[in-house]
C-alpha cells in the first residue's frame, strides 16, 4: 500500500522530522504549495513561514533517499490515484486541505509538534475541590477535552476544554498560540526567557477556557448555567473569566490552584468537581 506525507511545512523542526521517522510507511512527501496555503490559510499562515520549495530543498537535505515533491492544485487528483494513505499532521492548514480533497477512510492524523508529556508539567491536584465525580459521563467529557488537548502545538504544555450548555452542541477548544499555531516555531517562545510560573501574563497563548469563551462570544451562546470540562484547572485570569460569564460547575482532571483563582470561582457559586 502507498503512503504519501502531505503536509504544510512553515519550518523545519525537529517535531517533522520525528513524524517522518514515526512512519516507516511513507513512500513519498509532498509540501503543500503556497497556492494552495494560501487558500486554506485563514488567519493561520506563518509570515515568516519557508516558501513550499525552501521546504522541499530542506526535507531533500534531510531525507535524501524520500522522493519529495511540492503539490500544486493540479496534482491533487493524480495524488488520489497514486496513494492509497495519507500521513496528515494535525495543524490547521493541513487538516484543512484534507478536509477539503482527501477521503477521510485513506488518512492518518499524527502529530508534528513537540511537547512534554502532561505528567511532566502538571503538579497533582491541591484544589479544595466540592466533591470527587467517578460518573462515567463526567469521564467521558474529561476524555472529549484530553482528545482536544492533543490538537495543542505548544511544546511545553497541552490543555483542553468542553463546554456542555442545555439544548445546544457542546464546543471544545485548546490552548493554541497566536496569531497561528506555528509562532514560536517561527518566532521563538517568548516563555523561553521567563522562567516558570513568573509573569505568566506574558505568553503568545490563547488559553483552552479562553477559546471556548471567545467561541461563544461569536456565535452569540451564552455560556451562563454551562459545565466546563477541563484537563487542568485553570489559571488566576481564566479563572476570573469563568466565574465572570456564569458557568455553573467546573470539571477538571488535574492542575493546581494559584493566586486567587480559586477563592474568585467559588466567590461566584461554581461547583469545583475533580474526575476521577
Amino acid at each position: 500500500m502507498q503512503t504519501a506525507l502531505v503536509a504544510y511545512i512553515p519550518v523545519l523542526h525537529d517535531g517533522y522530522l520525528k513524524l517522518i521517522k514515526r512512519h516507516k510507511e511513507i513512500s513519498d512527501i509532498y509540501v503543500l504549495s503556497d497556492e494552495i496555503v494560501a487558500e486554506s490559510s485563514g488567519l493561520h499562515q506563518e509570515i515568516r513561514a519557508l516558501t513550499a520549495n525552501e521546504a522541499k530543498s530542506a526535507l531533500s537535505a534531510t531525507f535524501p533517499k524520500k522522493t519529495i515533491r511540492v503539490l500544486n492544485k493540479v496534482g491533487i487528483s493524480q495524488l488520489k490515484k497514486d496513494y492509497q494513505k495519507f500521513v496528515i499532521p494535525n495543524d490547521f492548514i493541513s487538516q484543512q486541505f484534507a478536509n477539503d480533497y482527501l477521503d477521510e477512510k485513506m488518512i492518518i492524523n499524527d502529530t508534528a509538534f513537540l511537547r512534554w508529556d502532561e505528567r511532566n508539567v502538571y503538579s497533582d491536584s491541591s484544589v479544595h475541590y466540592d466533591r470527587i465525580s467517578k460518573q462515567k459521563e463526567d469521564r467521558a467529557n474529561i476524555e472529549l477535552a484530553s482528545q482536544a488537548a492533543q490538537n495543542s502545538s505548544d511544546w511545553w504544555r497541552q490543555v483542553g476544554a468542553v463546554a456542555i450548555l442545555p439544548d445546544k452542541p457542546s464546543m471544545t477548544s485548546f490552548n493554541q498560540h497566536m496569531p497561528t499555531e506555528h509562532s514560536v516555531y517561527a518566532d521563538g517562545d517568548p516563555r523561553d526567557v521567563i522562567e516558570a510560573g513568573q509573569k505568566s501574563e506574558l505568553n503568545t497563548v490563547l488559553h483552552a477556557e479562553q477559546g471556548i469563551i471567545t467561541e461563544a462570544a461569536r456565535r452569540g451562546i451564552p455560556l451562563e448555567g454551562a459545565d466546563l470540562y477541563l484537563t487542568t484547572f485553570p489559571c488566576p485570569m481564566c479563572s476570573k473569566q469563568i466565574a465572570a460569564v456564569g458557568v455553573k460547575r467546573l470539571f477538571f482532571a488535574s492542575g493546581h490552584a494559584s493566586l486567587d483563582g480559586e477563592y474568585v470561582l467559588k466567590a461566584a457559586g461554581v461547583e469545583l468537581i475533580f474526575v476521577q
